[in-house]
């Protein structure tokens, strides 16, 4: 076992008393409104047909991002694509899905997932910054893989996934990112 020292224990107290914290006001929140911080399982989600859609009270963004996330793949399939890999991560990030074209080629999918445009449109989350992350990641992808780019067709390509105000998934698929 390794010792904290001294540091590590000023640390280690330091953390526990934000988690007592945090704790604290997650069980006063949640006695005012008990479906504070429900997290996903079977019940966060409906399937409906092959679409899975969320339920009718707000998702937090993490829950909201997977269930984009599974509306993109089954979105993605039904316009027949292979899908090859989801939610690969590396030091350099992650990539939501990579999915194979009918036409062959290999697609590395964003997928942003907005309930609303608050925040602007799922597009608009794509900057130069995360182009240029997406464009590391997938060269690690095929690294791994020894695959290289100049023998087959590769594409980043964003999947936004809005929510209507029916709760009904809104897919738009744009190949080809620069």
């Amino acid at each position: 076992m390794f010792g904290l020292g001294q540091g590590g224990r000023a640390r280690k107290a330091e953390f526990m008393s934000y988690a007592n914290t945090v704790e604290t006001s997650h069980k006063a929140c949640t006695e005012t409104n008990p479906r504070c911080h429900d997290t996903v399982g079977d019940s966060a989600l409906r399937t409906v047909g092959q679409i899975v859609s969320p339920p009718r009270n707000n998702l937090h963004n993490r829950q909201l991002g997977m269930a984009g996330e599974e509306v993109a793949a089954e979105s993605l399939k039904a316009a027949g694509y292979v899908i090859v890999d989801r939610n690969w991560r590396c030091r350099a990030g992650e990539v939501d899905i990579v999915a194979l074209s009918p036409e062959g080629v290999l697609g590395f999918v964003e997928v942003k997932t907005r309930s609303n445009h608050r925040h602007g449109l799922p597009i608009e989350a794509i900057t130069m910054k995360k182009l240029a992350r997406m464009r590391r990641v997938m060269g690690a992808w095929l690294a791994q893989r020894d695959i290289v780019p100049v023998h087959r067709a590769v594409s980043l390509d964003l999947c936004s996934v809005d929510w209507d105000g029916h709760g009904e998934p809104v897919v738009k698929h744009l190949q080809g990112l620069k």
